[in-house]
């Protein structure tokens, strides 16, 4: 009888352990298949300690994409679940700000001068209020309770 319930627990921690080592290659399939763009940011290989110990701000962001994923799922029921692809999507947006198919870091400044310009002025308030602000600041509002409605 014990050994059949070693037996069991061996299969099981097998079978747990068969689980893990699954999903550790489907993620690092789903990271590999981000493209080029994003290797800078989620670095090359797989998902284990050693790229934890030779890329740690990769390692850091791959976690902050499980963890988004995990988040995201939960938000939602079995029935209304987006697809695993749209999940990932709208994870790796939530930690780079980036839709991958996006590339993750522009190689030149995509804002030209003059916009760059416009942003920094002072424009009043259509309420005709004396409060000003910036272009650029109304912006940072905006994101900023984005964020907090997105719970972030």
């Amino acid at each position: 009888m014990e050994q059949n319930t070693a037996l069991r627990q061996e299969v099981e921690t097998t079978v747990q352990q068969s689980a893990i080592e699954a999903g550790r290659k489907a993620f690092d399939a789903d990271i590999a298949s981000l493209g080029d763009d994003f290797k800078e940011i989620f670095g090359e290989g797989s998902y284990n300690q050693e790229l934890q110990s030779s890329n740690p701000s990769a390692f850091k962001q791959r976690m902050a994409v499980l963890n988004n994923i995990v988040a995201i799922e939960k938000g939602y029921s079995d029935a209304d679940r987006p697809s695993k692809d749209k999940i990932l999507k709208m994870a790796v947006f939530n930690v780079t700000g980036k839709m991958p198919g996006d590339k993750a870091k522009p190689d030149i400044d995509t804002m030209p001068d003059k916009l760059k310009a416009h942003a920094e002025k002072v424009v009043g308030k259509p309420s005709g209020s004396t409060k000003q602000n910036t272009v650029a600041g109304e912006l940072s509002q905006a994101i900023k309770e984005l964020d907090e409605a997105l719970g972030h």
